[in-house]
């Protein structure tokens, strides 16, 4: 039997993905419901030879289902745009977005409805979906749809998610990207709650970033946090990563990395940053190599805040005995830090995050490498906020959550970038346990009265907390009336976002 060259070649690309090979056909297409397709990019021109060609999925659409069908494209790429006529106009754009990437959870909400009302307008209608490849964003939507609209048999996410793996490919390997797995698990349990989705708000604080000591990344670190439009919210500056701890012992108290960039105004240390993040956030990790070595960037995971303030959704997220090992949640959970008080955080292990799940040599980062977003909630009683309406964001009664030892234990040595980016050698604090002998007084001045005794800590790993420098205004009186202590619930010291 002689083989289409053609065909061989469309083979080749599709990879691993099942195809339709029937009545004459040879298509990257895969019936993963009698009424739901999942598709590659219907091509034309020369992109045609080696993927789905247009003609020939208009075709086998019209011999197998007539004029009922309907097409998702979620390509948001300009050049991923076609001719709807060649399928009756019947195909709708509307939910597009990037590669690589989740949607919003409005977006799947909005999707899944669109869906529903297709299939309730036509119940024999079915449903085609497809990206570029036809397998990581349609996988999601995919999965969604099945959860939403066929949920006797498909209530559990992370099933749906193996179900669709079985189906589309041949090596169980569908939606393989962290943050893309993410959102169809809050997708599945928002919908096992049975709760209203409302958006929520956070107040960033920081990232906590963890590794064993004996592993270098880079020379520096850096990060910004956008919203779902890809805004930047907070960019951080470059905090050096050297491999002897030492190095970091015998800096200055008030060393500072902007005061080395000369770039931008220090705010006083107290004068701490919180940023409101709401819905959808995007964290990007970016190192650099060598020292005069430009940034690049490392990784990047996607998470939502709705899912760190409603209380049902926050005990599923605490519950680490019985977190599924495919999981890509995360952990929400709380930890002490000194002279920062208490703050909750929301863990990522290495293979949560986008870009480090394929690093199986850890090339790019240790194995112990997590990265944990802090925190705080939103007071009730608070009536201002920068940006965004009190309403969409007033906090139930707090669940109680998971502690995690990361400053107690005595297998971390702890550095934090405080509100001002200034190091700080966590071994040089002190933790306050009711048991301690006193700090002598005269060797501290009024600034350190504040701080906790604590016991020497050994330096197994290291975790880096690193604080947003506030880039509000700032006013130069404020540094006589303020405080060593700052009131958690005080909104006064909220950073505005950037615009």
């Amino acid at each position: 039997m002689i083989t289409n060259p053609m065909n061989r070649m469309r083979q080749i690309v599709s990879k691993k993905k099942r195809r339709y090979q029937q009545d004459g056909f040879d298509l990257d297409l895969t019936y993963i419901r009698p009424n739901v397709i999942a598709m590659g990019y219907p091509a034309d021109s020369y992109e045609g030879v080696y993927r789905n060609n247009i003609g020939d999925v208009s075709r086998f659409l019209s011999s197998k289902h007539g004029d009922k069908f309907y097409i998702y494209n979620l390509c948001v790429e300009s050049e991923r745009q076609y001719d709807g006529s060649r399928f009756h106009n019947q195909v709708c754009s509307d939910f597009s977005f990037e590669d690589h990437n989740p949607p919003t959870i409005k977006m799947i909400l909005g999707f899944c409805q669109h869906a529903e009302t297709q299939l309730k307008e036509t119940p024999d209608r079915t449903l085609v979906i497809h990206c570029k490849a036809g397998k990581g964003r349609t996988g999601v939507m995919s999965c969604c749809l099945l959860l939403y609209y066929y949920r006797q048999e498909h209530n559990d996410p992370l099933q749906t998610l193996k179900f669709y793996a079985q189906q589309r490919t041949s090596n169980g390997k569908g939606v393989t990207i962290p943050s893309q797995r993410r959102y169809v698990e809050y997708f599945g349990h928002l919908l096992n709650s049975r709760i209203m989705y409302i958006p929520k708000q956070i107040l960033f604080t920081g990232l906590l970033i963890t590794y064993e000591q004996n592993q270098v990344l880079h020379s520096s670190l850096s990060y910004t946090v956008k919203s779902a439009d890809h805004r930047i919210q907070y960019q951080s500056f470059e905090i050096p990563l050297e491999r002897d701890p030492t190095i970091r012992r015998d800096l200055p108290p008030n060393y500072s990395v902007l005061d080395a960039a000369h770039k931008h105004f220090i705010p006083p240390s107290n004068q701490q940053c919180r940023i409101p993040l709401e819905e959808d956030v995007l964290i990007e990790i970016f190192v650099t190599k060598t020292k005069r070595g430009r940034p690049e960037k490392l990784c990047h995971f996607w998470f939502n805040t709705f899912f760190l303030v409603e209380p049902k959704m926050q005990t599923i997220l605490s519950n680490v005995s019985e977190k599924q090992s495919e999981s890509k949640l995360g952990t929400l959970g709380s930890c002490l830090i000194p002279e920062c008080g208490h703050k909750h955080l929301y863990t990522m292990t290495k293979t949560d995050i986008d870009g480090l799940h394929k690093d199986k040599l850890h090339r790019l980062a240790p194995s112990s490498f997590t990265i944990s977003v802090l925190f705080d909630y939103i007071p009730t009683s608070s009536s201002s906020l920068p940006t965004m309406p009190i309403q969409s964001c007033t906090l139930s009664e707090k669940q109680p959550h998971v502690n995690l030892p990361l400053i107690e234990s005595n297998n971390n040595s702890t550095f934090i970038i405080d509100s001002s980016d200034k190091l700080i050698d966590k071994n040089q604090l002190k933790q306050n346990n009711g048991t301690n002998d006193k700090l002598n007084k005269t060797n501290m001045d009024t600034n350190n009265k504040n701080r906790r005794n604590n016991q020497s800590i050994s330096s197994n790993r290291r975790a880096f907390a690193l604080y947003p420098n506030c880039l509000s205004d700032w006013d130069s009186t404020d540094s006589e009336t303020s405080t060593n202590e700052t009131n958690p619930n005080d909104e006064s010291d909220i950073c505005q976002t950037h615009s």
